[in-house]
């Protein structure tokens, strides 16, 4: 397939570029289009590289490597949910983005994968907390997700409600993802998102 810009990824080549994956995990939306509000895959990967730093006081990762692995987690999705690749070819196509991307895959580091692991169940329980249907939440499969997680992804959902929709390349957070995988700086990343304007999130910026 032809990703946004007009990369061609296939079986046999090719990755999605950074641009690529900001704007189209913009449009693509969480929880198969189910939440109560606009949650998308581009809100996940905020939310999540925010749970990731909480969960690496487990851990003690240097914290701009957490975010850039929590950025890139679902990379893969920007073609994999429309072309419907194995297990195997999604893994392929995620280690070419991590390749592309100068990114070290996580699959060699086993406490790290265990990280975002971690992590990214914290989200999605959250997710469902927060925005899906109530007789989904009442599934007996989810449990309650803490309250700060609930809290981090209702701020970034309140500050961004169109993560992209037709903005395209001048939405903010299409600016955030794209910029931090330039200077790696986390603070001027939750400016541009607007972290710092949520009174809860003041303390997770220290």
């Amino acid at each position: 397939m032809y990703t946004y810009s007009g990369t061609l990824v296939d079986e046999v080549s090719g990755a999605p570029s950074i641009r690529d994956v900001a704007v189209v995990m913009g449009r693509l939306p969480r929880l198969c289009g189910s939440s109560r509000v606009w949650w998308t895959y581009l809100h996940h990967a905020f939310a999540m590289a925010e749970i990731a730093l909480l969960e690496n006081k487990h851990y003690d990762y240097d914290r701009a490597d957490i975010v850039t692995q929590a950025l890139v987690r679902e990379a893969h999705a920007v073609v994999s949910l429309l072309w419907s690749p194995g297990k195997e070819l999604k893994d392929e196509v995620q280690a070419r983005i991590h390749a592309e991307w100068g990114v070290p895959y996580p699959h060699v580091d086993s406490t790290m994968r265990e990280l975002l692991d971690r992590a990214s169940a914290r989200t999605f329980l959250a997710e469902v907390e927060s925005f899906a249907p109530e007789e989904m939440k009442e599934l007996p499969i989810f449990g309650e997700a803490p309250d700060v997680d609930c809290k981090i992804l209702r701020g970034i959902w309140h500050r961004n409600p169109n993560p992209d929709d037709t903005a395209g390349c001048r939405s903010e957070m299409v600016k955030a993802y794209r910029l931090f995988f330039e200077d790696r700086d986390i603070v001027t990343m939750r400016h541009r998102v607007g972290y710092d304007k949520r009174p809860w999130a003041l303390t997770l910026c220290a």
